[in-house]
């Protein structure tokens, strides 16, 4: 598989966007909380898709591009599906996204200067993205090469996608830019799970609360 052919799945992604948001509709009927979810439904099936096609023609480049395109068909198939019933649901507020935004500020620093023990290390956060790169898939532990990596190796499978359809820009930058965004991210899930399971005007406490227990204290 060429490795410029990824480049191309770039537009298949919208429609693996819109079959995230048909899965997120029929998972809830709060219409808010559906969109909110699109992202997180959307980026399991692609990566779903991805890792298994990836384990069966063993070839990274051939899960990615094979993987996309299913996702992408399964989208293109809901668009002449009707849509679930949804309700207007709870608004979230500005409040979601500046406490968002405040959360990968904090983390902003920490991220690019700090954390580099999980990128560093021989089998890492850099070097087992670019064992996929180089279509090796399922990822190998690279002491002992014999060994398939048993590890959870999804965040790296991530990473390497996203270097993937970008053209492989250095992946450092790809793997704290993936990170401060899925950080954020999760920060407006939080918040949305306060507002719901606690009360309305809880969704700062869940927020402060769910990133608290992941790097804010260290």
């Amino acid at each position: 598989m060429n490795p410029a052919v990824p480049l191309t799945l770039l537009p298949a992604l919208l429609l693996v966007f819109r079959a995230g948001r048909v899965l997120a509709g029929w998972a809830t009927g709060d219409r808010v909380l559906a969109r909110l979810l699109t992202p997180a439904c959307a980026l399991a099936l692609w990566l779903l898709s991805v890792h298994v096609l990836g384990l069966w023609t063993q070839s990274f480049w051939l899960g990615l591009f094979v993987g996309t395109t299913l996702v992408a068909a399964l989208g293109l198939g809901s668009l002449f599906l009707e849509p679930p019933d949804e309700e207007p649901g709870l608004p979230l507020g500005w409040g979601a996204f500046l406490a968002a935004a405040l959360a990968v500020a904090l983390l902003l620093g920490m991220e690019l200067r700090y954390f580099v023990w999980d990128e560093n290390l021989i089998t890492g956060h850099l070097s087992i993205p670019l064992q996929m790169l180089n279509g090796i898939y399922p990822p190998h532990h690279l002491t002992f090469s014999i060994y398939e990596l048993r590890y959870h190796y999804g965040f790296d499978l991530l990473n390497a996608c996203v270097a993937a359809l970008l053209g492989q820009p250095p992946m450092r930058g790809v793997v704290h830019g993936v990170t401060l965004a899925l950080w954020g991210y999760l920060a407006l899930l939080a918040w949305a799970l306060g507002q719901r399971l606690i009360a309305p005007r809880a969704g700062p406490i869940s927020a402060a609360c769910c990133l608290l227990s992941g790097g804010v204290p260290f």
